[in-house]
């Protein structure tokens, strides 16, 4: 007898119907060791590209798990393209920020490095790991790319044609966000909307006059209080989500 699974899996096959894949070593393990599934039982699949597909167990050994997929459950969407760029923090907090950008339907995370950055460098396999953790729990399609760490000026230098960068500016001297509302639902943009949160320290003089003499950033201003970063970014593209790309 069939029963209901929850588990759900990121994969890298190519998914369509009647094809039967072999799970990796480690998604082996986690489907037939830690929550016990068997021959018979179903699961999710997706990969980013075909959907959300049903599968069931064909075979199941911790060496060699093969899923027949069965039929579509959702086709593939296309997402509102909103990029995270930030600066990178310590790494349990990065992780969390990472989740929660993810739940929010980043589809690019860009670390940024600056002047008053406290952590150089950064695991982008691990931070990787991470995002597929949490699309799998919370029911995404696709996962956010996650690039290199790259210099402030670097990133500004390589912004995509017609990106609108939307500046999370600390120190209180930019308009509140809601201010800007109707600007940013007006904004002509070919691009995607880039949401940049500084280092913990904030930015520095000289970085600030950067950021608010290009053309392509628009500094408005979240909270009255200072905001950690995973807060702020969980913040602003909440936001995002609800009143700009889907409103």
């Amino acid at each position: 007898m069939v029963r209901n699974s929850n588990v759900r899996l990121f994969v890298k096959n190519t998914l369509v119907r009647s094809k039967s894949i072999e799970l990796t070593h480690d998604a082996a393990h986690y489907v037939t060791n830690v929550m016990r599934l068997g021959v018979g039982d179903p699961l999710t699949l997706f990969n980013g590209r075909d959907g959300e597909w049903e599968g069931l167990i064909r075979r199941a050994e911790r060496k060699s798990t093969i899923v027949n997929l069965m039929r579509l459950m959702r086709s593939q969407t296309v997402e509102p393209d909103v990029w995270m760029a930030v600066a990178p923090i310590k790494r349990t907090r990065m992780e969390y920020l990472i989740e929660k950008v993810t739940e929010l339907g980043a589809t690019r995370i860009l670390p940024v490095t600056t002047r008053r950055s406290v952590v150089s460098r950064i695991n982008v396999e691990r931070l990787r790991l991470r995002a597929i953790e949490a699309a799998e729990q919370c029911g995404r399609l696709s996962i956010p790319d996650i690039a290199e760490l790259q210099q402030l000026e670097r990133f500004l230098e390589t912004l995509e044609a017609g990106s609108q960068v939307v500046w999370c500016d600390e120190s209180g001297e930019s308009p509140a966000i809601v201010s800007m509302l109707p600007e940013l639902l007006e904004a002509g943009r070919k691009g995607p909307w880039v949401l940049l949160i500084g280092p913990e320290g904030g930015f520095d003089h000289a970085e600030r006059k950067l950021l608010s003499d290009h053309t392509k950033v628009m500094g408005i201003h979240l909270s009255p209080y200072v905001l950690r970063s995973e807060t702020a970014a969980t913040v602003v593209l909440g936001i995002f989500q609800a009143l700009i790309l889907n409103p």
